[in-house]
């Protein structure tokens, strides 16, 4: 519960953080410093993950999906405040803030981590916070690799410093970037396919409630994604994105709310 209580202070702090400095003297039309954390939408979207990772580890701690959902939330947090203090502690901070171009270097790749675990990692876990069978460690583990070798990839990418502030990066490896991107993208979107699939047929060999709890899931998580993709807008990503803490709240506490199974057909 400490942990839990912990994780939402921080996102709350670091998300408040980057919505100041939204605030501050020459940051509205910098394009940089406006694309660098300080979008207050994906701020609460991330503050919403971490606050219901927080109430399924404060009523379910033995459910690995609390623990998920906060990692998410809290690195997609970090992402906001981190971006928003290197990329205006170096680019228009007088004098430079203190490891801003650091903390730039790190946001390039937090958002891998909070985000890329909600497609590979949230089906194979959901509802109960255990692995279905023996055989799901491997696409588990796949996509925990791949997650963590794009998000090396960035890092090293100076492209994506670019994205979070001006000058060069602190440490940068464009060679070693593009290999952790292939060998990490191939990992992750294999991984994903698998546990989708697996999934799918999980959801049509379920009984009664994990059938509820799975369709919650589906319903919301693979209307997210159409919709995102059909309507091509950050926006309607960020806006229908609030919906997955609800369909995994209510998946795991209130599976039988509004007859979930009724709407699917």
């Amino acid at each position: 519960r400490v942990v839990a209580v912990g994780a939402v202070v921080a996102a709350v702090a670091a998300v408040a953080f980057a919505a100041w400095v939204r605030t501050l003297p020459g940051v509205q039309g910098t394009p940089v410093v406006e694309g660098s954390g300080t979008d207050v939408a994906s701020g609460l979207l991330a503050v919403a993950w971490t606050v219901t990772g927080a109430v399924l580890l404060w009523l379910r701690p033995r459910n690995a999906l609390g623990w998920l959902l906060v990692i998410v939330g809290v690195c997609q947090a970090a992402q906001h405040g981190l971006a928003a203090y290197g990329g205006y502690g170096v680019a228009l901070a007088e004098p430079p803030w203190p490891l801003a171009t650091w903390a730039a270097w790190l946001a390039t790749g937090l958002w891998v981590p909070g985000l890329a675990p909600l497609f590979g990692l949230l089906p194979a876990l959901y509802p109960n916070g255990r692995l279905a069978s023996r055989w799901w460690r491997w696409p588990v583990g796949a996509a925990a690799v791949g997650v963590g070798l794009l998000m090396v990839a960035m890092m090293l990418d100076p492209q994506g410093y670019d994205d979070i502030a001006t000058g060069p990066s602190p440490f940068a490896a464009p060679a070693v970037a593009v290999v952790c991107a292939v060998v990490g993208g191939v990992l992750l979107a294999a991984s994903t396919l698998v546990i989708w699939v697996g999934s799918v047929v999980r959801l049509v060999r379920a009984r009664s409630p994990e059938r509820q709890q799975l369709a919650w899931l589906f319903f919301v998580v693979v209307g997210w994604i159409l919709v995102s993709v059909i309507a091509s807008s950050n926006a309607v990503f960020v806006a229908l994105g609030f919906l997955i803490p609800v369909a995994v709240a209510v998946g795991v506490l209130r599976y039988r709310l509004l007859g979930i199974e009724v709407v699917v057909r």
